[in-house]
């Protein structure tokens, strides 16, 4: 009985995949297309044992990071431009709104929230692509 350790070498140039399977490890992730799906896809199957997951793709996982670390960005400047306006014009009314202030601030903290959540999502989706590609990394070196 003796247990296979690497995919087939003439299997990848053929399959056009750089993803290997991470239960069997013996098997190259194709990509898995429906009829009417086009071609482009983060679903991808094992050919060998059948195992079926979801990779991100690398613009995906930018385009998340990106738009995490903008939003987050954007929600600290409009927070302190907003509590700099605000304490100048209330200033200038002599009047005291706690409660305004603390929704928006309430309302800034969800939205950095959400971002941050976006980038955590983003790294996930990074470490799970490169648990695909460090497999086939110690399979063939």
């Amino acid at each position: 009985m003796h247990k296979q350790t690497q995919p087939d070498p003439i299997e990848p140039p053929l399959l056009n995949t750089s993803f290997v399977c991470t239960k069997c490890q013996l098997g190259y992730m194709l990509p898995a297309i429906e009829e009417g799906e086009p071609d482009y896809t983060e679903h991808y199957t094992c050919h060998k044992c059948q195992h079926h997951d979801i990779i991100p793709t690398l613009v995906t996982i930018i385009s998340q990071l990106g738009s995490g670390f903008l939003g987050i960005f954007i929600c600290a400047y409009l927070a302190s431009d907003h509590s700099s306006v605000l304490s100048s014009f209330y200033a200038e009314l002599e009047q005291d709104k706690p409660a305004l202030n603390t929704l928006m601030a309430i309302l800034t903290l969800i939205f950095a929230f959400s971002f941050g959540y976006v980038i955590i999502q983003a790294v996930k989706g990074y470490m799970h692509r490169r648990a695909y590609q460090s497999c086939q990394m110690l399979n063939h070196g």
